[in-house]
Order: structure tokens, then sequence, then C-alpha cells
């Protein structure tokens, strides 16, 4: 199987990953405070499907 990321940025070495277009684009409106919520959420939904979430 091959994966062909579509939205996708790399901070600091690490690779992050978006689900569809608008998720991105609200993302890149403000990447910092955006991957400070993501950092800080993860721990609660690390396990959980991304239907779910």
């Amino acid at each position: 199987m091959t994966c062909k990321p579509r939205y996708a940025d790399i901070v600091d070495g690490k690779l992050y990953l978006f689900v569809n277009a608008a998720v991105f684009a609200k993302y890149k409106e403000n990447p910092e405070e955006t991957l400070r919520k993501a950092e800080e959420t993860w721990p609660s939904i690390h396990h959980k499907a991304v239907d779910s979430l």
C-alpha cells in the first residue's frame, strides 16, 4: 500500500498529517497555536479512531 498524504507539514523535524483540506487550512491560519493545542490534547485522543473525534 502506498501513502501519499495531501495535507501535511513538517515542523522541527516532526511530521504532522491532516485529515482534509479544511483542517489543514485552519491549521495554516495559526500553526503555533494549533500545534500547542494538539500537544495538549494528544494524550487523551491518541488511541481513538479519527472518525470518532
